[in-house]
């Protein structure tokens, strides 16, 4: 898990706390082959948060890392998760970003 690796770098460099706390309950077609305008549909409503990781973002800004962003579909889903349940801020940061397909130059 790539985005797993980065944000555990990441915390140890910027010395804050590093937590899985968002979970996918339902699985999906993967992302990287899927148009921008279906990308933004297939991640709606798949993650959620456990009750017992509440708590740890309640309020709090958080640092959401990813491995690679396309069309930012996987950022924007997480970050809304988040602050339904209750995060005062999402922030979003990744190692690099891939232009979509149709912004591709070959």
């Amino acid at each position: 898990n790539q985005a797993r690796e980065f944000a555990v770098a990441l915390s140890n460099i910027l010395h804050i706390e590093c937590e899985q706390t968002l979970v996918k309950y339902c699985e999906t077609p993967s992302q990287h082959n899927l148009s921008a305008f279906l990308r933004h549909g297939n991640l709606t409503g798949v993650y959620t948060l456990p009750p017992d990781k509440e708590n740890l973002i309640r309020d709090k800004v958080i640092l959401l890392a990813d491995d690679i962003t396309t069309t930012g579909s996987t950022l924007h889903e997480a970050a809304k998760t988040l602050l339904i349940f209750g995060a005062k801020e999402v922030r979003g940061v990744c190692i690099a970003r891939a232009p979509a397909q149709d912004q591709m130059i070959l």
